[in-house]
């Protein structure tokens, strides 16, 4: 089913596909609107022996989509820095990086409305808000933050091209660019074909691929527990896919089917060629 419904919508105009895209987010944030379920992310999981994330309470409970985060801001200094994450789902990558990383502000955009009024009134913060807006057209000035994060959102995104304008118009100059997401490994090339053609410099890529696929493994109970719980039974199988669940033998990490990028970019400075 979830697999049909995929293929249905990458064949629909894209300005269908917006329309389609926040309704289907819309009403998963109206679906289950409680704070408990604060992360959509695949997760992470470390494999070199990294000391994993001393964590408590929710974090501890939430750690594999939690460690996901922590994996991607690690990659650039936010203390004193104004940050936006493109694509904020229900807020639990913005709570962690605002407690755990000390930015200056952090804005959570999202296409969802019901999203952004959740995260509203489950993450209260100092710096921190939520505002409904579309990755297309940031509701925001030229240059007035330094750090842009985005983590599995981009590939529904209507153009990719013009987000990575986006970015890179409200980024300051020397500002980075954060990024965790997939595609199908035939496709990858592809997408490093369109970030060599926007005006964001490559600073690295790292294949997290085999991270997520063993946060997948070691989640996949509570996971389940969780749609078992919260979800009715004809919609099962469904969420099931879309929380990266499917039956083992189609499982898309493990067996390489797609390919999972950690990425840091960054707007060239003023002047720079």
């Amino acid at each position: 089913m979830a697999s049909y419904l995929f293929k249905l919508w990458q064949r629909l105009p894209k300005g269908w596909k917006r329309s389609v895209r926040g309704a289907f987010y819309n009403g998963l944030s109206r679906f289950r609107p409680t704070p408990d379920v604060v992360f959509m992310n695949f997760g992470y999981a470390e494999l070199d022996g990294r000391t994993p994330l001393a964590l408590e309470g929710a974090d501890a409970r939430d750690r594999y989509p939690l460690q996901l985060y922590e994996r991607v801001a690690r990659q650039a200094v936010w203390s004193g820095r104004d940050a936006l994450e493109v694509g904020c789902g229900r807020g639990g990558g913005a709570s962690f990086v605002m407690r755990h990383f000390t930015p200056k502000s952090y804005l959570g955009v999202d296409l969802a409305e019901n999203a952004t009024r959740l995260c509203s009134n489950t993450h209260r913060i100092d710096g921190l808000r939520f505002q409904q807006g579309d990755a297309m057209n940031l509701p925001l000035a030229d240059s007035s933050v330094d750090i842009v994060i985005n983590i599995e959102s981009s590939g529904l995104y209507p153009s990719i091209d013009r987000f990575y304008s986006e970015v890179v118009r409200v980024l300051r100059p020397g500002g980075r660019f954060l990024c965790a997401d997939y595609r199908k490994t035939a496709n990858i090339d592809r997408w490093r074909g369109h970030i060599a053609d926007s005006d964001l410099e490559l600073i690295q890529e790292v294949d997290i691929t085999d991270n997520v696929a063993r946060a997948l493994e070691l989640d996949r109970a509570h996971r389940e527990d969780m749609i078992s719980k919260q979800i009715p039974g004809f919609l099962k199988s469904t969420f099931l896919q879309f929380a990266g669940l499917p039956p083992s033998e189609d499982e898309p990490f493990g067996q390489k089917k797609k390919t999972y990028l950690c990425l840091e970019l960054a707007k060239p400075l003023e002047g720079s060629p």
